[in-house]
């Protein structure tokens, strides 16, 4: 379908596996081909958006509790995620053509390395919470959310259905794994994308980190001191 449908459409389907996937792929081919470098901001931002929807889907199958406390933040933030990249697709003009590589990203091995790391983290978030209390959970979510975001929110959707971490730290929690994540991402941009695919992207990124910083302070409440 061409270079900029097919990236945006790849950028949509790596998103619903791996947005992180999508960052790496696509930050290393914007220094080769710097022609593409806008429909590549726009594929991994769409990766980024649906990475937050994601994260919905997740909470609501496990906890719908948790959800009605989650939503809005999460939910904020990926409709900013989703304006930005009306925005990306609206300014980009790309004409040179492009042939497309694809690999199936649903494979045997990412199963097992995303059990094990589910089975890690539940146990490290557990363990955080009963040496720690409260904070061991923030930092647990934290740590994790630099590499996956969807183990320990999965992790977090049980323990607080099954009473071991309040609901409002797990719903905080969360939120601060989907910033860590889409910081580590932007990191990855910044240290290795092309300038153009940093300019447009870096400014989508800030909205976004912005927006869900702003609601959760607003819409969630936070624990005194005496129970962190």
């Amino acid at each position: 379908v061409g270079p900029e449908r097919g990236i945006g459409i790849t950028g949509l389907l790596g998103g619903l596996v791996s947005s992180t996937g999508v960052t790496l792929g696509f930050t290393e081919r914007s220094n080769r081909e710097t022609s593409l470098a806008k429909p590549f901001a726009l594929a991994i931002m769409i990766a980024w958006t649906v990475m937050f929807a994601r994260v919905l889907v997740e909470v609501g199958v496990l906890n719908l509790d948790l959800l009605r406390m989650v939503w809005l933040p999460i939910a904020a933030a990926g409709v900013v995620g989703l304006l930005y990249c009306v925005y990306l697709h609206l300014s980009q003009r790309t004409t040179e053509k492009d042939t497309q590589e694809f690999s199936n990203p649903f494979d045997l091995v990412s199963a097992i390395k995303f059990g094990l790391l589910y089975a890690v983290i539940l146990v490290l978030a557990r363990a955080a919470q009963l040496y720690f209390g409260n904070t061991g959970v923030y930092i647990s979510s934290l740590l994790s959310g630099l590499a996956d975001v969807d183990a320990i929110t999965i992790s977090l959707a049980q323990l607080s259905d099954a009473g071991t971490v309040p609901m409002t730290v797990a719903a905080q929690s969360i939120v601060i794994a989907t910033i860590a994540n889409t910081i580590a991402k932007g990191t990855v941009v910044i240290v290795g994308g092309a300038a153009v695919l940093k300019r447009a992207l870096i400014p989508g990124m800030i909205l976004v980190l912005v927006t869900a910083v702003i609601v959760t302070l607003i819409f969630i409440s936070w624990p005194s001191a005496e129970n962190v």
